[in-house]
């Protein structure tokens, strides 16, 4: 097969001529092939018919970055706002360097090279990305290649074969410490309230904000978590129904926390709003934040005879303790439950994880921390012993 209706051209290259069939208008469609030798030539056109025997459309030539617009269009129902603007950055740094490449012609090397240089160095970090972060990139390109293989313009997805390297660096997210917990529960401020919550009811921020007295049965001892918030701009947009269906749920609070809720003066539909009663925008929010750790640093951090401690001083005090984050928060009510013997099962369903796998993970990483800090404890038991 192959020869018939091949030709060498002028500068030596093998050419040919593929029937694609008609378009919707009966005319008839072609695609020439070239290639260096009439061996080549041959096994290209061997190629192309089968794939058209698996009705794999060979006439497509879209780029890389035409599909990823495409997919990318079609998230936007699917995901939450802030989770579209991160999958859009991510395909702007995918379109940069295989944006260009023909759909039909990305291979695992050049995804597998996206991955490779993100590892080295993340050119908006200056750092290693993380393995968490490079497997976000590789499902992102997976998506895209997956929507051209479920629409026939190609026959397998490329992103599979893709490797994490060993060497990337993993995200590590610590728990706060027991001085860091009494910390919290011992300095007042406007946002204790809503630090507290997060601690010892792992409430995620979009969970908090939204949340009104009404949320929280006193009687039952539990929050009610049946809204959520997605930043808009400077704006939180509500929407029914937590991040996930298994976010929406009801949290059993510990004592220490209903105690302090009780407390609390009603005056705001709101349990933690804004200094003007309302609900937080995102620059609220950071001010609030901003505030606090400012007033932990003031009592926890260094102290020195330069730097006044009355709040208002108008020399500013620089941070001298670590800055806890609302996550830090809710990584340490997991740490609380797991300390506490809480089975994973009940775990997950008082975080709003919607797969176990997540609430294994964090299970496994605290079980390991765990048994490392009691070898230690161990091996101080031992030389203290031997001492006496």
């Amino acid at each position: 097969m192959g020869r018939k209706n091949s030709a060498v051209r002028a500068d030596g290259l093998y050419q040919k001529q593929i029937e694609l069939g008609r378009d919707e208008n009966g005319k008839r469609r072609r695609r020439t092939i070239y290639a260096h030798t009439q061996k080549e030539l041959d096994e290209k056109a061997m190629s192309l018919k089968v794939s058209m025997g698996k009705g794999i459309d060979i006439s497509n030539h879209e780029t890389f970055a035409d599909w990823s617009k495409r997919w990318l269009d079609g998230q936007r129902n699917n995901v939450s706002v802030k989770w579209l603007k991160e999958c859009a950055h991510i395909v702007e740094q995918l379109n940069e360097l295989i944006g260009f490449l023909d759909i039909a012609k990305v291979r695992p090397a050049d995804i597998q090279r996206v991955i490779d240089e993100l590892a080295e160095e993340n050119p908006h970090t200056g750092r290693p990305s993380s393995k968490h972060t490079l497997s976000v990139y590789k499902n992102v390109a997976s998506g895209v290649m997956g929507l051209a293989v479920m629409n026939r313009v190609i026959d397998f997805n490329p992103a599979a074969a893709v490797r994490i390297p060993d060497r990337a660096p993993k995200e590590t997210r610590r728990a706060l410490t027991d001085e860091e917990r009494r910390r919290i529960e011992e300095t007042p401020h406007r946002a204790q309230t809503a630090a507290l919550i997060m601690l010892y009811a792992g409430l995620r921020r979009g969970e908090l904000i939204p949340l009104t007295w009404e949320d929280i049965d006193f009687e039952r001892r539990c929050i009610r978590i049946d809204k959520s918030v997605e930043a808009v701009s400077n704006t939180f947009n509500v929407k029914s129904g937590g991040k996930t269906s298994a976010a929406t749920r009801n949290v059993i609070i510990p004592d220490v926390l209903c105690a302090h809720l009780a407390a609390q003066p009603r005056t705001s539909t709101y349990v933690c709003p804004n200094a003007r009663g309302e609900r937080h925008t995102l620059t609220s929010w950071r001010k609030l934040w901003d505030t606090y750790m400012g007033e932990l640093n003031r009592q926890y951090g260094v102290q020195s005879p330069e730097l006044s401690s009355n709040k208002y001083a108008p020399i500013k005090r620089p941070m001298s303790i670590e800055r806890i984050t609302p996550h830090m928060l809710r990584h340490t009510y997991a740490s609380v439950l797991y300390r506490s013997g809480v089975d994973v099962m009940t775990a997950k369903e008082q975080m709003g994880h919607s797969n176990i796998s997540v609430t294994l993970g964090i299970y496994t990483h605290l079980d390991a921390e765990y048994k490392t800090g009691n070898i230690a404890k161990l091996n101080e038991f031992l030389s203290n012993g031997s001492k006496g």
